[in-house]
């Protein structure tokens, strides 16, 4: 994997076309909405409170247990796909925000674990026993207030282009403030 939106399109395949434990399956498309979360061009903005149920059910078990139960979760499915490309899928979805919506623009802040050197896909791979160890971890990359200052400075840069743009288009003429200081010696009535 090289960018989100790779691991974006594995997600949203592993959810359209493989299912997962009776009990999640329910939970996924009852509770968490997953066929409308996962639009095929992104995240639905709209959907995305499913996710923090999700984290609830994920969080209600103790430290320590969490990486079975995503495993669980991965484990029961029935139908084509790997369990361990499941439980990443599982892993990906814990750590997506909504951190910000404007107008028609969302921002979405993945946040892995700190220990993750590479794409949840890369990281949840091979045999359950590598792994799982995995799932567990739960400190992540981005806090909650550093999320707050990626949509603040993301609308920060928005205005900045925006005043630039109209300062671009004004007809007015730019004038150093050197040129501006300096004295005339005829002035025109």
């Amino acid at each position: 994997m090289e960018r989100f939106s790779h691991a974006y399109k594995k997600c949203h395949k592993a959810f359209s076309t493989q299912k997962f434990a009776d009990d999640w399956q329910k939970f996924l498309e009852k509770s968490v909405g997953i066929a409308g979360l996962l639009d095929s061009d992104g995240p639905n903005p709209k959907r995305a409170g499913g996710l923090d149920k999700l984290r609830e059910k994920i969080l209600a078990a103790p430290e320590g247990r969490r990486g079975a139960l995503l495993l669980e979760a991965a484990t029961q499915g029935k139908g084509s796909g790997s369990v361990a490309e499941r439980a990443a899928s599982l892993k990906m979805l814990w750590h997506l925000y909504l951190t910000s919506e404007r107008g028609g623009q969302s921002l979405w802040v993945f946040s892995p674990p700190v220990d993750y050197t590479k794409w949840v896909y890369d990281e949840i791979s091979g045999e359950s026993h590598s792994f799982e160890p995995k799932l567990n971890k739960t400190s992540e990359t981005y806090s909650a207030e550093e999320r707050k200052v990626m949509s603040t400075a993301l609308a920060q840069a928005l205005g900045a282009a925006n005043n630039a743009i109209v300062k671009l288009a004004s007809p007015r003429t730019f004038t150093s403030p050197a040129s501006a200081q300096r004295p005339t010696a005829a002035r025109c009535w």
